[in-house]
């Protein structure tokens, strides 16, 4: 089962509490690595990351929104899903509310920071300048750390990319809202979700 994330963006109560809900509602999903079949966790508190196994934490390809496990081996490859190329990031939750304070829907490419739709789309339509003038090129970046987004529409880039994750949890393939949240578990399906195309080009069948 692959999910796509929240159905909707939907606001999430102010205070301390407001990360720990979402990595609840995300961990309740069960999310597993599609390569090495365990399951992922999402952490927010730095000492509880830090104490994960390193395959035990998720990692996205922005490039695609596809989630895995870490493995060193995927840092120089194509995404094994839909073979599209680009950074393996940490896929990681800055709670800033002043930023957004929706459910996380995306990740920005190529930072792998989580935010709604809808901030991303701001974000990536906000271009700020990277220096002083003149010398100024001007940039939609990523709110938190500051990257320059991916925007070269003629590469095929991307700002941002919906979180596109597997899970095992049993339940049907509707979009409500029970006691783990509201994270969709309808599968879009490859094809519709994510570019098909092999970016790569020549030699990517290694990564098969």
């Amino acid at each position: 089962e692959l999910s796509d994330g929240p159905a909707a963006s939907s606001p999430i109560p102010a205070g301390d509490a407001a990360p720990a809900r979402i990595v609840a509602r995300f961990n309740a999903r069960r999310p597993q690595c599609p390569v090495q079949l365990h399951t992922i966790r999402l952490e927010y508190d730095d000492e509880k990351r830090r104490a994960l196994a390193h395959d035990r934490r998720p990692y996205i390809f922005p490039a695609c929104g596809h989630v895995h496990a870490f493995a060193p081996e995927l840092q120089r490859l194509p995404c094994p899903l839909c073979r599209t190329r680009g950074p393996f990031v940490e896929l990681r939750l800055e709670w800033e509310p002043a930023i957004c304070d929706d459910e996380p829907e995306v990740a920005f490419n190529p930072c792998g920071h989580i935010v709604s739709e809808r901030v991303a789309r701001r974000w990536a339509a906000l271009a700020l300048p990277d220096n002083a003038p003149p010398n100024a090129r001007y940039r939609p970046i990523c709110p938190f750390c500051a990257k320059p987004l991916k925007t070269d529409a003629r590469a095929g880039d991307q700002p941002f990319s919906r979180i596109l994750f597997q899970s095992d949890a049993r339940r049907d393939d509707d979009d409500t809202t029970s006691d783990a949240g509201d994270w969709s578990t309808a599968s879009p399906g490859l094809t519709h979700a994510t570019p098909t195309s092999d970016r790569g080009g020549a030699g990517d069948d290694d990564a098969s």
